[in-house]
């Protein structure tokens, strides 16, 4: 339970930083400068880190180590005891071409026909599909959506699942 509290909280603060509806735009704290600090960081490249720091600066994460210099003009966030992950992608799935129980035709994952190298996934992809957030709260920060079907199936698109509107997600 700890480890998963850890995940949700670092999920929302990296790429949500304030999140507040406003026309359907997302709107960004006061202070977009953040030092995460005290954590158990886990790197791709680095291996883990004990007591490490993660600078973020305006949603771009601009220094990870154990020994950062911390900007005077960041917000800190003592981070004693959590757990960070990096983003994981998800590079093979229908998610937001096919929503759960719904009817035949609301999928947009395949084209009648054989070959169909027409269909491109990125037009048909809904963003206020339910399997978005929950797969976003998951860990998965980035995807690539196939159309199915025939040889040539049509042209995936990469998605970022951090938007909520079609602009933000491309």
């Amino acid at each position: 339970m700890k480890q998963f509290i850890s995940i949700l909280s670092v999920l929302v603060l990296l790429p949500l930083f304030a999140v507040a509806q406003n026309d359907g735009g997302i709107v960004r704290a006061d202070n977009s400068k953040f030092a995460l600090t005290n954590a158990k960081i886990y790197t791709v490249t680095n291996g883990v880190i004990e007591k490490g720091t993660i600078i973020i600066n305006n949603g771009i994460i601009e220094a990870v180590g154990a020994n950062i210099n911390i900007p005077r003009d960041a917000q800190v966030i003592d981070y004693s005891g959590q757990e960070i992950y990096p983003g994981m992608i998800d590079s093979g799935t229908r998610l937001g071409l096919s929503e759960i129980g719904s009817i035949s035709e609301a999928n947009d994952f395949r084209e009648f026909g054989e070959i169909t190298p027409n269909m491109q996934a990125l037009t048909a992809v809904n963003p206020n599909s339910v399997a978005i957030p929950v797969t976003r709260v998951s860990g998965v920060t980035s995807a690539l959506t196939m159309p199915a079907g025939g040889p040539l199936p049509g042209t995936a698109a990469t998605i970022s699942l951090f938007g909520y509107t079609p602009d933000q997600m491309y």
